[in-house]
């Protein structure tokens, strides 16, 4: 995650007052209570002492969550793994992007059920129970539950 566009920080806690340009591109982390630049990204010791203890705070709406939240390739992903016919690389796929699906519903403040009814992981649900279904699940469940007794 980074900065979308630059801002002051006031730092009212330091001891040596004034406000610092925070250029956009900046790194920022999500801690409890909000986003955050990183405190490695100054400099100067006063500076990453007041962002280690105070925090660099940025406002939610200019956080750029690039790369980790869902983009369009990930819908053209789902829509052409209908074509799939290998399961482990479909699998390597979707963790990708449920990692993505788990992003978005922590910002977003979505449950699990959000998660397992997007569209994107029925397209997968689906492809993987066409791939796997010439076993019928009974025979399947049946054989997993001995092998792990044995």
């Amino acid at each position: 995650m980074k900065v979308k566009k630059t801002f002051q920080w006031n730092r009212s806690c330091s001891c040596i007052p004034g406000a610092i340009d925070i250029p956009a591109g900046a790194p920022v982390e999500q801690k409890p209570g909000g986003y955050y630049v990183l405190p490695s990204f100054f400099d100067d010791d006063i500076v990453k002492h007041d962002a280690i203890y105070y925090g660099c705070r940025v406002a939610p709406d200019n956080v750029d969550h690039e790369g980790q939240a869902l983009s369009k390739d990930d819908y053209a992903t789902a829509t052409a793994v209908q074509c799939a016919c290998n399961l482990g690389a479909m699998i390597h796929l979707f963790d990708r992007i449920i990692d993505k699906l788990q992003y978005e519903a922590r910002i977003f403040g979505h449950g699990t059920d959000w998660i397992n009814q997007h569209p994107i992981t029925r397209m997968f649900a689906e492809q993987i129970a066409f791939l796997s279904s010439p076993r019928d699940y009974s025979e399947a469940a049946n054989i997993c539950e001995t092998k792990a007794k044995e």
